[in-house]
């Protein structure tokens, strides 16, 4: 981008920043009027001033255009152009377009044929358009440019450059000016084509460009278009006797589209949009109906809000033959006063507050003028340059935070459609990485309408909050986990969950997350929580130990623990060899356990005696086979085997104390002679290994 061009945005932002308002210029293009024969209205005082100063004689068109403080430049009624001291411009002559001539003067009998649009390209220049009207075969429409730094500053057709033709055939007297995109005008006529079309050329600062775009009516009641007003919401109204039609104007394109009729009775012959372009007032002979067009294109709607705002009852005594918006925001109409349907005297009557409308608002006689003047219409408005606005948000629109765990944040312009954009970095998107704190600007120019919005961002760093929830961590049942985020500058505090405060105790397992809002930075934490159910005892439970013997005691445990024995030992594991009573004494995170066990002492010497013979007879003595302990012997493993001599199993016992009686399993004696046996026996105390004997027996019966 051009240096100069960076001079000029940053000139637009000291004016943002100082918080300077931006005045617009004044809109006084319009404030005087001249029409008719030798009339002229004036709003420069503040209120409409009529005389008969003017150099004009027109019939019905005119157009008169003044600089933006309501200095007079110059006005026309095409074929002949005066400046400010009413002075025909000295290349002026030779006009074609509103005629007919008589005699080489020109009557200004067109309707509305007769335009002046400023040049987009040119603060010095104007086109004034000049159109054919009916009485001329043909319809030919011209247009000339007008330069007002000729002639000594009172301004002068540039040579070469009048009665330029850009409609050979079909005008009719019904033309209008349309603002385009970007500063840009539409000139556009309604032609007697068929069917009928609108001519709309585009006017940029390029000039007038020859090759208009074309829209064919295609509502087969519509023969001839007539007054046609266009808002700026790109609503086209048009109005004939017949009819009141609508219609899309693209003002970018140049098309219309979506045609839609009033239905049957309404109708008019001349319309003015109010200042908001939110109301319609059509004249219909000697009513002026106006029109709410909150609801298009529901048009059956709109037709429904149309009421007459004037007390005549009768189009043979009166008829309003134009209306036109005034520089101080009223509506102005020409009353037309009969008598025995003779043309008696004109009248100016005014609609005060035409964006709010009714009967109250409508007043008679409201500018007064001389005796024996003569008009039908006040003259075509000029619809001012168009100037860029540019509109300067004061202060920082938008205060941007860089979150701290944010390599960047990406600005956005708010407007994103159609739009050019140029960001103090010199980036032209629509959106801008900022990675450090600062006052960034951007301006986005509208390519549909040309406005400039002038906005500013004022990114700070965020501090980053404190959050650590720690490692992931365990509760004891019954037990709690106290946590406390509270902290300046934090919106929210958002859990998982759903729960929203700042401090929370956790009794329960899971994983919590919890989300820190500062402005739009966030910070999230998670912590996992589990519960334990503590426990702790000694393995074995109370239990003996043999003399001479030693045991090893065990703690088990879920936790992690600091043990202490009652007899001075520490740890998970003591190994002892005397009885007595031991305890154990754990210390956790959840506290404090203790399990204690009784150690008795026990004689374990369970060496058995075996006979060598026995004699089964039924005696009573000597009648069973089997090992002799002692009392106190308590054994963990008892097996009693009994082999023949062919070491075939003739009998088994695991109980002390049950011996063989001498029979086979089947009850059958057995024979005298000798016998193995096999025993094999553990105490339950201490840590002896299973002992086996083995011999013979001999029975004898």
């Amino acid at each position: 981008m051009k240096k100069s061009m960076y001079i000029l945005y940053a000139c637009l932002i000291y004016v943002l920043l100082a918080g300077i308002p931006v005045t617009l210029l004044a809109q006084g293009e319009n404030n005087n009027w001249h029409f008719g024969n030798f009339n002229q209205i004036s709003f420069n005082t503040g209120v409409p001033v009529f005389t008969t100063n003017s150099s004009i004689n027109t019939f019905e068109s005119s157009a008169a255009v003044s600089d933006e403080s309501g200095n007079l430049l110059f006005y026309t009624m095409g074929a002949r152009i005066w400046d400010r001291y009413g002075m025909e411009m000295p290349n002026a002559n030779g006009l074609l377009g509103n005629g007919p001539f008589n005699g080489g003067n020109p009557a200004g009998s067109g309707r509305s044929n007769v335009q002046i649009v400023p040049h987009p390209g040119n603060r010095d220049q104007y086109f004034v358009f000049s159109a054919e009207p009916i009485e001329t075969p043909g319809g030919k429409v011209y247009y000339h440019l007008v330069d007002m730094s000729l002639h000594g500053g009172l301004g002068d057709v540039v040579p070469g450059m009048k009665n330029i033709e850009i409609v050979a055939a079909h005008g009719r007297e019904a033309y209008t000016v349309a603002r385009g995109s970007c500063g840009t005008y539409w000139f556009i006529g309604a032609m007697s084509t068929e069917p009928a079309s609108y001519y709309a050329f585009r006017i940029d600062a390029n000039g007038v460009d020859h090759n208009p775009v074309v829209t064919f009516v295609p509502l087969p009641e519509v023969e001839t278009i007539g007054q046609t007003e266009i808002s700026r919401k790109g609503v086209a109204v048009s109005v004939s006797s017949n009819y009141i039609m609508t219609a899309d104007f693209n003002k970018q394109s140049g098309t219309f589209s979506h045609f839609q009729l009033f239905p049957n009775g309404h109708s008019g012959q001349y319309l003015e949009l109010s200042p908001n372009h939110d109301l319609v007032y059509v004249i219909d002979y000697h009513k002026i109906w106006q029109y709410d067009l909150a609801a298009y294109p529901d048009i059956p709607a709109i037709a429904a809000t149309g009421f007459n705002l004037t007390p005549w009852t009768s189009p043979l005594t009166v008829n309003y033959e134009d209306l036109k918006l005034g520089p101080d925001g009223n509506l102005y109409t020409v009353r037309l006063n009969f008598a025995n349907q003779f043309l008696e005297s004109y009248a100016i009557d005014k609609i005060s507050n035409p964006n709010g409308g009714g009967i109250a608002w409508f007043s008679q006689n409201t500018v007064a003028i001389p005796q024996n003047v003569r008009f039908i219409t006040f003259g075509s408005g000029v619809l001012a340059r168009q100037i860029i606005d540019t509109v300067i948000h004061a202060g920082f629109r938008i205060d941007t935070t860089l979150c701290q765990n944010a390599a960047s944040v990406t600005l956005y312009s708010p407007y994103q459609n159609n739009y050019n954009y140029y960001w103090n970095n010199g980036s032209q998107t629509g959106q801008l990485e900022a990675n450090q704190e600062g006052i960034y600007w951007v301006i986005s120019k509208s390519n549909t309408d040309c406005t400039w919005h002038i906005d500013s961002f004022n990114v700070k760093k965020q501090e980053e909050p404190q959050l650590n929830l720690g490692n992931d961590t365990t509760i004891c049942k019954g037990g709690s986990l106290t946590i406390n985020l509270q902290q300046p500058g934090i919106d929210q505090y958002i859990w998982s969950d759903g729960y929203t405060g700042f401090e929370r105790r956790i009794t329960d397992a899971g994983s919590y997350q919890v989300t820190l809002q500062a402005g739009s930075c966030r910070y999230a934490d998670t912590l996992s929580v589990k519960v334990i159910d503590p426990y702790f005892h000694i393995i074995p439970d109370d239990t003996v130990l043999c003399k001479g013997d030693h045991l090893v005691l065990r703690t088990e445990s879920n936790l992690d623990n600091y043990i202490q024995w009652s007899n001075g030992s520490a740890g998970p594991v003591m190994e002892i060899s005397a009885p007595g009573n031991y305890t154990a004494t754990a210390k956790n995170m959840c506290g404090q356990f203790q399990d204690a066990v009784k150690i008795e002492p026990v004689n374990c010497n369970c060496k058995p005696e075996i006979p060598g013979a026995f004699t089964p007879n039924g005696d009573g003595i000597n009648d069973l086979f089997l090992p002799l302990l002692k009392p106190d012997c308590e054994l963990n493993t008892f097996e009693f085997t009994i082999y023949n001599r062919y070491g075939n199993k003739i009998f088994f016992s695991g109980t002390p104390g049950n011996g063989w009686n001498g029979a086979y399993p089947n009850q059958a004696l057995a024979e005298n002679g000798v016998y193995t046996y096999l025993l094999k026996l553990s105490n339950s105390f201490g840590n002896n290994p299973v002992e086996v004997y083995k011999g013979q027996v001999t029975l004898i019966r």
